[in-house]
């Protein structure tokens, strides 16, 4: 099935592709070995880019090791709810307007 859906990521052109499927199927894979995880992780990253992971994906690695698999002590799911749309909305109407105003 992975290799079914990274081909349909892959063709309908969907973000991250191949490598985000790569990168869920490691996570499952290893989800109760941190160290695993991130070592899929990273190569994952490599066989579906072809190069060395750049830092902010070894700190991700590292993040993911600290991770101590309880959840955090403030509860702010509904506010990432609203926020995440809502500045993909915010950078859209920026870049809206900049366009208006750079085509004139």
């Amino acid at each position: 099935s992975v290799v079914l859906f990274s081909g349909i990521a892959e063709g309908i052109h969907c973000d991250y592709g191949m490598q985000g499927i790569l990168f869920i199927s490691a996570f499952y894979i290893c989800r109760n070995h941190r160290i695993y995880q991130v070592l899929l992780f990273l190569l994952a990253y490599m066989g579906a880019t072809g190069n060395q992971p750049p830092l902010c994906t070894l700190l991700a690695g590292l993040l993911i090791l600290l991770y101590n698999g309880k959840r955090g002590k403030l509860k702010l799911k509904y506010f990432f709810y609203v926020f995440y749309p809502a500045h993909i909305l915010a950078l859209y109407l920026i870049q809206v307007g900049l366009g208006k105003y750079l085509l004139k």
